[in-house]
């Protein structure tokens, strides 16, 4: 009974009724959000996150502590043999545009099988007009239409890859603006297998914006070489938006501001430490033997 609203019994019984006929899907969401939690406890517990990680460093940041056990745990957390989370990427895409001229040189290919790309990654293959972009320094580039249905087609994958042998596989995991849907890790798994059998020397991207910590498997454990994105939807996320270790934070929460400022910012940026605060603090109440859990846990037996 709702003490707050009157209802119609018909809208209340099918509200019910909705709520019976998704309880598989929240059920499975609880399972893989309880099984990330843990994985990321983990990680803080098997790479010893202190207080110390939490302290500035001047000069060149060598030995920065914080930085590279944050790398260490994102790596643990994505199944990687290693990670960059940077405050310097100022975006997914200015961290896809990173990884894409780092890898790729002239005379390359890169083939994208998920159709066209979203709009903001057009301009650095250049897709779109842009001055500097892969296509100006001699990168080619084609892609492969999706199927009507918005599904990659495999076989049309498979045989672009035997015959052109490229640099590079792209794959854009997120529907991005279009009406097609979003790549779960079978579906990633499918097109890695088709690739790697054509050609094993190829390298693998996956655009993996929106898709962190939604499944148990990661892509790096189904084929995927090396993927990149923004961790603002899924990973660190605020209320507002703002993201931990991706964009600044100030003095308390509610003072966040974006990375690109139109003046000098009267704070200073904490976003590691705040990332790596919130996750000890988190440990300390897990049920190991150093955490405040454990102990209730044996009050409550005494």
């Amino acid at each position: 009974m709702n003490p707050f609203f009157q209802f119609d019994e018909k809208i209340e019984n099918a509200a019910e009724k909705a709520l019976q006929m998704c309880a598989g899907h929240f059920a499975e969401i609880e399972r893989v959000k309880e099984y990330n939690q843990q994985k990321m406890l983990k990680a803080f517990q098997q790479y010893g996150v202190s207080e110390s990680m939490f302290a500035g460093t001047t000069g060149y940041g060598f030995d920065d502590r914080g930085r590279d056990t944050l790398d260490k745990i994102y790596a643990y957390a994505f199944d990687a043999e290693d990670a960059l989370a940077r405050h310097n990427f100022m975006s997914g895409t200015h961290t896809l545009t990173v990884a894409l001229f780092g890898m790729l040189r002239p005379g390359d290919e890169m083939l994208c099988v998920t159709g066209t790309p979203y709009d903001t990654i057009q301009p650095v293959i250049g897709i779109t007009e842009c001055s500097g972009s892969l296509k100006d320094f001699g990168v080619r580039y084609s892609e492969i239409a999706l199927k009507a249905d918005g599904s990659v087609d495999l076989e049309a994958v498979g045989e672009a890859v035997a015959e052109k042998r490229p640099k590079m596989v792209y794959i854009q995991r997120s529907k991005g603006y279009a009406t097609r849907p979003s790549l779960r890790i079978k579906e990633i798994k499918e097109i890695c297998d088709v690739v790697k059998s054509a050609s094993p020397e190829t390298i693998i991207m996956l655009d993996n914006c929106y898709g962190e910590f939604t499944e148990i498997e990661t892509p790096m454990n189904v084929g995927v070489d090396i993927m990149a994105g923004s961790m603002i939807k899924n990973a660190v996320h605020q209320d507002d938006g703002m993201l931990g270790f991706q964009q600044g934070t100030g003095k308390e929460p509610k003072e966040s501001q974006p990375t690109l400022y139109d003046k000098i910012p009267d704070f200073d940026d904490f976003g590691i430490g705040c990332f790596l605060l919130c996750g000890s603090e988190v440990y300390k109440l897990s049920p190991g033997e150093q955490g405040l859990g454990a102990k209730k846990m044996q009050q409550i037996k005494k």
